[in-house]
């Protein structure tokens, strides 16, 4: 008994093409919010401390003053504590599209004014 014979036909190759090409898209997408994940893993500074000082001069007023000691003993000032926690959170959103690329992201929230 002879085997039915498998037609090719300009439709079945456009269906091939379409899944191939959402396929290798995904897989694009995916590459590219993995590599923003690792630039952003690498922007964030991890705060170990944080403390304020207040100071109260001749004329009896105070000034707070808030300090944040990141890692290696380095003192970062608000504006570098407040980006790092930016890239933080950028890290995280784009570690999430990695998993589902195939659905969509919301825009990149403004980053911190200095």
């Amino acid at each position: 008994m002879r085997r039915p014979r498998m037609r090719v036909t300009i439709l079945g190759m456009m269906m091939v093409v379409a899944t191939a090409g959402s396929v290798v898209g995904v897989l694009a997408r995916q590459r590219r919010f993995e590599s923003l994940v690792a630039y952003h893993r690498s922007k964030v500074i991890h705060v170990d401390l944080r403390y304020e000082s207040t100071v109260i001069d001749g004329n009896g007023n105070s000034h707070t003053t808030e300090f944040w000691l990141g890692n290696h003993g380095k003192n970062l000032t608000r504006a570098e504590a407040e980006e790092s926690d930016w890239h933080a959170a950028l890290a995280e959103k784009y570690g999430t599209a990695a998993a589902r690329p195939w659905l969509p992201v919301e825009p990149d929230p403004p980053p911190p004014s200095p």
